[in-house]
């Protein structure tokens, strides 16, 4: 018999002996999973480089076409941005809220773990159509928000964007241009961010979303005719150049707040499906109300538009509004950015005095109430307390259950979709159930990565 003492010593040793054995035997395991093509435990991970490259293309079901993408990185998703606040995303994310089902009416077809479909702008919008169509027959309510095909981006693309939305709660997708990378990273993001996102919103926060993009293109129009209007000796101070700056950041901060609060709802929805975190879903529910509807906000968006090289370094936007006072209004957002908010060293003092001059003009004339905008405000949207919260949550997923079912009917009574085998997404794994040499790799992988 051994000495206790110089058994233990023995074993210790054996262990330690063994031990590269089964790092080897752990190493070549990982291999394996590699060579059965899962991307990652988590299935959900994020790479800083464009992880999807154009493979081919064809008719869709809806009067537009698929495109057949093959991912080119270890994970789908990407934060690569094509520009400020534009990151490519994940294509898969539509697949995750609806369900494989719903996202193959609309044009997401998974074909293994690399390679998958996803719909170009019109494909979308006519599943979209047939999808309201039916919810209608039903008696149901109507997801409000529509999409159209952008196509390349005119000089007065901010006038457009507003337009769009303020008239017809309308919303750019990228037109997807074969062969052109920026042109299908641009369309992957709007599928991954504001196909999700708008489709769930309340509608009256895009109805008054909506109103507050009406009244920014309207008093821009206002102040640019007025402008040429004027005899010359009145323009002296103000140079044509310079009132159409002003204008670009009238309209930019405006279709600024109205993107982020359109995508990133989309964005809480799919953490809330991975994470199962109600506490996180309601604050991040609460902050894109919030940035949509302009309260209490505090966002930055000088790197933004310096970034653009359209406009002069303009301060941080603090669009703290007194809650349920007059100014909640559409056209108070607007006079009061103005008013306070603006740097006049940014600007120009005499070009922010002429603006200013300007909305007590436009103010005292009928332009508004020809808009026809609402003039009533549900005081709970403006509040946002807890049971506000609470209801929103609960809206949001009803929504999206009533847009399932009417998609999985209309999946279900398309010609041929029987035979067609839908591929299940992975199962997200947590990091924190992840086996451990897992995570010591993704811990290395996010070092080296960031």
């Amino acid at each position: 018999m051994f000495p206790k003492k110089q058994l233990f010593f023995t074993l210790a040793l054996g262990a330690l002996a063994l031990l590269p054995l089964r790092l080897w035997a752990a190493g070549c395991g990982e291999v394996l999973r590699a060579s059965a093509d899962q991307a990652s435990y988590s299935g959900y991970g994020y790479t800083k480089k464009p992880s999807v490259t154009y493979v081919d293309r064809r008719p869709g079901r809806h009067g537009g076409q698929q495109i057949r993408i093959r991912r080119i990185t270890r994970e789908w998703g990407s934060s690569y941005t094509l520009y400020v606040l534009a990151a490519q995303g994940d294509p898969r994310d539509f697949i995750n809220v609806f369900g494989k089902e719903t996202a193959a009416f609309f044009g997401f077809e998974m074909i293994s773990d690399k390679e998958m479909w996803i719909p170009d702008a019109s494909e979308f919008n006519g599943a979209l159509s047939a999808v309201k169509a039916r919810l209608v027959a039903k008696g149901l309510s109507v997801p409000p928000a529509q999409f159209y095909p952008q196509g390349e981006a005119s000089p007065l693309w901010y006038r457009d964007y507003l337009f769009e939305f303020g008239w017809k709660d309308a919303l750019p997708i990228g037109d997807e241009n074969p062969g052109t990378q920026e042109h299908l990273l641009h369309l992957i993001h709007d599928l991954s961010f504001h196909s999700v996102g708008a489709l769930l919103l309340d509608p009256e926060a895009i109805r008054w979303a909506a109103d507050q993009s009406k009244v920014h293109v309207d008093f821009v129009d206002f102040l640019l005719s007025s402008y040429n209007s004027l005899p010359p000796d009145e323009k002296k101070d103000v140079t044509h150049e310079q009132l159409n700056t002003l204008a670009k950041l009238i309209l930019l901060e405006q279709v600024s707040w109205v993107d982020v609060g359109t995508a990133n709802l989309g964005v809480h929805v799919h953490e809330y499906f991975l994470s199962r975190d109600e506490s996180q879903w309601r604050r991040g529910l609460e902050r894109e109300y919030k940035s949509l509807l302009r309260h209490d906000v505090n966002f930055t968006v000088d790197g933004e538009f310096k970034s653009w090289g359209y406009l002069p370094e303009i301060r941080t936007l603090n669009m703290t509004i007194s809650r349920l006072e007059g100014d909640i209004q559409p056209e108070g957002y607007l006079f009061r950015y103005l008013k306070q908010t603006v740097d006049p060293t940014s600007i120009g003092a005499q070009q922010l005095a002429f603006a200013i001059k300007m909305i007590d003009a436009y103010k005292a004339s009928d332009r508004i109430l020809k808009l026809q905008v609402s003039r009533d405000r549900d005081p709970d949207l403006i509040l946002l307390g807890e049971e506000k919260l609470s209801e929103l949550c609960s809206e949001t997923m009803q929504r999206r259950t009533l847009i399932m079912q009417a998609a999985q009917e209309l999946w279900k009574e398309t010609p041929g979709s029987a035979e067609i085998r839908l591929v299940d997404l992975p199962q997200y794994v947590p990091p924190e159930k992840r086996p451990r040499l897992q995570r010591w790799k993704d811990a290395v992988r996010e070092f080296f990565k960031n």
